[in-house]
């Protein structure tokens, strides 16, 4: 006898975690995926949502696989060279990151989103050794009380820093940067031009589009002087973009010709 299925009532920003997971699931069941994610495949089976009533906007599923690949790259990565890490995904959302890579019970991950988000993580996913959840919004007070301290950090950020408050980020990192030690930081971030358009596509719902960042190396130092750009990477940087069709090559191309559109998306990793 099949099993009832998880209902969601998600809204606002957590509203997209649904989208990625779809992307995420019908990439995976692609005979040569990007990427291979058999946890979102399971997750939307014991989901009760119409994923086909999504409609992402231009490139946005293909952006999603590719940041997430590259996040994996480079989260593997590090903790080829810290196995006592500490790993704290902020807006985890539904993403099953931990599971596609996989680290050792010695890593320390924490996952953060929404209560109700991991409320339904918890019913999606299975336990694993040393890996915790924490039900918060990032930028409410206290929550980072549970997180020790005392390691060296990986931070993840994938689609979260756009959707917070402008004024939120900044108290956010440098939190984040006086409670660890040491560590690393990846986020994706849109130029204030990046904003405007993504409060254009997303006009009509409830979902915002807040915090930008033009300078990746200059405006960062401002908001916390211990933050050292390590990489940035446009569209056209990223692996994948031979997979785009006609039409987004184009556009990719003259994107890049011209620097305020060329920093429209960038996925960006620091050191502190």
């Amino acid at each position: 006898m099949q099993s009832e299925k998880e209902k969601v009532h998600f809204t606002g920003a957590a509203i997209t975690q649904l989208g990625a997971l779809w992307f995420r699931a019908q990439e995976s069941r692609r005979p040569k995926p990007m990427l291979r994610d058999p946890m979102a495949e399971e997750a939307v089976r014991k989901i009760d949502y119409d994923f086909n009533a999504i409609k992402p906007i231009a490139g946005g599923p293909l952006q999603v696989i590719m940041r997430a690949r590259q996040f994996d790259v480079w989260t593997r990565s590090f903790l080829a060279q810290h196995s006592d890490a500490t790993v704290l995904y902020l807006g985890c959302g539904l993403d099953s990151c931990v599971y596609r890579i996989d680290p050792p019970p010695s890593v320390r991950w924490y996952d953060l989103d929404f209560p109700d988000v991991i409320e339904l993580r918890r019913k999606l996913y299975p336990e694993r050794a040393n890996y915790h959840l924490i039900g918060s919004s990032v930028t409410e007070p206290g929550w980072l009380d549970q997180v020790p301290g005392d390691r060296t950090v990986w931070i993840i950020m994938a689609g979260l820093t756009y959707f917070l408050p402008y004024g939120a980020v900044p108290p956010l990192l440098n939190s984040l940067t006086d409670h660890f030690p040491h560590g690393e930081m990846i986020f994706d971030a849109v130029s204030q031009l990046g904003a405007k358009m993504g409060r254009s596509a997303f006009k009509g719902t409830d979902v915002p589009i807040g915090w930008y960042i033009n300078n990746a190396r200059d405006d960062m130092r401002r908001i916390d002087p211990k933050l050292e750009l390590i990489t940035e990477l446009k569209p056209s940087d990223q692996d994948g973009m031979d997979q785009l069709g006609t039409s987004y090559k184009l556009l990719a191309a003259v994107f890049n010709w011209f620097p305020p559109l060329r920093r429209i998306n960038r996925m960006l990793r620091y050191r502190f």
